[in-house]
């Protein structure tokens, strides 16, 4: 188990590492095969535009795709969540926005986990090194 840093700077550096180590696995583990056959230059321009959000506007991006992800894996067929719940601290745009990711079908969003998973590769390159820890 690692341990944490005590400056403030190191300790917020770690933390985000970290919860992005998870989202980056959660990812990878979810798209699965599709990660082997799709090329690596596919789908250029929909990541061109990942590219140009901010680091901030990117970590919502990913925290509401991760979040997407566990919805539809822990609760598929058999539970009647449809979509992520409202959150008060959140704008009402955002949660329009993750209430709409719902609505994707599952090619459209595996797109998006695609595009996402590859910008989290390129933001942190060290995930592509280590595994969870």
């Amino acid at each position: 188990m690692a341990t944490l840093p005590q400056d403030a700077n190191s300790l917020a550096s770690f933390l985000e590492t970290h919860h992005t180590r998870w989202y980056y696995e959660e990812l990878r583990n979810y798209l699965g095969p599709r990660l082997e056959s799709e090329p690596v230059t596919a789908r250029f321009a929909p990541r061109q535009k990942l590219v140009k959000l901010t680091a901030h506007q990117f970590d919502e991006l990913s925290t509401d795709v991760y979040d997407e992800v566990l919805r539809r894996k822990y609760y598929s067929n058999s539970n009647p969540v449809t979509c992520l719940p409202e959150r008060n601290d959140f704008h009402p745009k955002r949660n329009q926005a993750r209430q709409k990711l719902a609505t994707l079908p599952a090619s459209r969003f595996a797109d998006l986990l695609s595009d996402v998973f590859y910008d989290l590769g390129r933001r942190y390159p060290e995930l592509k090194d280590k595994s969870l820890q």
